[in-house]
């Protein structure tokens, strides 16, 4: 049934009855006969001006009141529905899992849709600070402000990334947007005491790498990861990055394309021993001035490290400052995910002599990552060689290695497998680029030497 209005007899006493109070209001059009055929006056214009101008408000607000009562109404009838009247901790969970699917360059934009859609929800949104604790740099200013405030004391997940993914933009396609890094740097970096995740990805050199490089960059002592990538490689006169002297939580770290001090890394490592997973990445080492580091490095007993929650190793395309130090102090026997990558072919990055059979930590390191499975594969390169596993295993590994065939064959053979302990299957793999001079001998004259 299609809704009726009220009726011409209720209209003309509800007209009639605002007309007698707008004249009672206004003294000076009560006597305003517009039906005679008075001469109009600049006084009797003045009172149809000041009489349409009350008519006018008292329409704005008969309007206002109508309105208002029609939100009553939708507030009574939504309060009866089961999705209005959910307990405030099972709505929570529902919106939880909500942000749980979303990515996090659009959470804030939907936490600010829901607030809108009642009372209740907007009530329940705002209540709960840990919802707006994610803060993207693909968000507008205002937004990070207002979730900034709306976190208050809550850990905050930070992201900064100067290549976004693309956002919708209606039926146009799609648009990217980021802020300027120093602007975003301005807004979190009051908040640094409330970080609980960082993650930082810069497409170029830019002032705030340096700045996050800097000494007085110190971050929460509740940091639990920490991701600060580049794309391209440190130059050897571009700062340190300092990582943070209270890391005491970290599980995840991740750094890329940085001058870092070897010190730094190991100091870190030892403070986290619950840490569980580790990626480095083409880092350059650089030596720490006098002086310059303030804070001290935990001792290490022994000279090992021991992570025994660390599943996931990845030490790629480093120098033999950093690289060896850490497989040679690291102690973690829980391993899944190893991935180890390294350029021999710098003059700095030379293995162990493959001439003394002496033991080194990194073939010591590799034959024990090889005992895991029973099958090792080898995978000849025209670039050098590569280990990965052969079996379904829960381990997984690849060990990369760039140099000669004739040096990391020899090392493999004399100073590699020969730790291994127990029987293993060996397959040999050609690459359809592996092209060498003198190559097939090389590989005869290993794998005929073999151990047994």
């Amino acid at each position: 049934m299609s809704p009726r209005p009220a009726s011409s007899s209720v209209l003309d006493f509800v007209s009639q009855t605002l007309l007698n109070s707008i004249e009672t209001e206004n003294p000076a059009t009560s006597t305003l006969d517009l039906s005679s055929d008075q001469h109009v006056t600049n006084e009797t214009l003045n009172d149809v001006e000041q009489m349409e101008a009350a008519i006018n408000e008292t329409i704005e607000l008969l309007k206002q009141r109508l309105t208002e009562r029609v939100s009553e109404v939708r507030r009574r009838h939504n309060g009866q529905r089961a999705l209005y009247r959910l307990p405030p901790e099972m709505l929570s969970k529902v919106i939880f899992y909500e942000m749980d699917e979303l990515e996090s360059h659009n959470r804030l934009h939907r936490l600010t849709q829901l607030s809108s859609v009642a009372r209740w929800w907007r009530a329940v949104v705002l209540g709960i600070p840990s919802l707006w604790s994610v803060i993207n740099a693909t968000d507008r200013t205002e937004i990070i402000e207002l979730a900034l405030e709306r976190s208050q004391d809550s850990p905050l997940v930070v992201s900064f990334s100067d290549n976004p993914p693309s956002t919708p933009r209606g039926l146009n396609g799609y648009s990217r947007y980021c802020m300027p890094e120093d602007e975003f740097l301005a807004l979190i970096c009051p908040h640094m005491g409330r970080w609980r995740e960082a993650k930082f990805r810069w497409l170029r050199q830019s002032a705030s790498i340096d700045t996050l490089c800097s000494q007085e960059m110190k971050t929460s002592s509740y940091l639990e990861r920490l991701h600060v990538l580049r794309s391209e490689f440190p130059a050897t006169t571009e700062p340190i990055y300092r990582l943070p002297g209270q890391l005491e939580r970290l599980l995840d770290l991740k750094l890329q394309n940085l001058a870092v001090s070897m010190e730094e890394i190991i100091r870190v490592l030892v403070a986290n021993p619950q840490l569980a997973s580790l990626d480095l990445e083409s880092l350059i080492e650089r030596t720490e001035v006098d002086g310059e580091s303030s804070d001290p490095l935990p001792v290490n007993q022994g000279g090992a490290i021991s992570l025994p929650h660390l599943v996931t190793l990845h030490l790629t395309w480093l120098p033999s400052k950093i690289m060896m130090p850490i497989l040679e102090q690291v102690r973690a026997p829980n391993l899944t995910s190893i991935v180890i990558r390294h350029d021999t072919n710098v003059l700095s990055n030379v293995i162990e002599d493959p001439y003394e059979p002496n033991t080194g930590p990194f073939a010591k390191f590799v034959s024990r990552i090889l005992e895991v499975t029973p099958s090792v594969s080898i995978f000849l390169k025209s670039s050098g060689i590569q280990l990965k596993d052969a079996s379904e295993t829960a381990t997984h590994y690849e060990v990369e290695l760039n140099g000669s065939h004739y040096i990391l064959l020899r090392w493999l053979r004399v100073r590699c497998l020969p730790q291994m302990m127990k029987a293993f299957h060996l397959h040999v793999d050609f690459d359809s680029h592996f092209i060498q001079d003198n190559s097939d001998d090389v590989v005869v004259e290993n794998l005929m030497r073999l151990p047994k």
